[in-house]
């Protein structure tokens, strides 16, 4: 049991992670608009929502 909760635990991680890279992204997109968005900003949505896929698809491979 303990196992399964940390299992779905760490999956709902790492959909926070890629919801808050697409956020990010969406949101700096938004602000930006006529202008293109910075790349600090673009590096940190993409490295968040690239953190939340490789725990999604490489840690709770089963």
């Amino acid at each position: 049991m303990l196992v399964n909760y940390r299992r779905l635990e760490m999956y709902y991680l790492a959909k926070f992670f890629e919801l808050i890279g697409i956020g990010v992204i969406t949101y700096s997109f938004y602000i930006y608009f006529p202008d293109p968005m910075t790349y600090e900003l673009l590096t940190y949505g993409s490295c968040f929502f690239i953190a939340g896929w490789i725990i999604e698809k490489f840690l709770l491979r089963g």
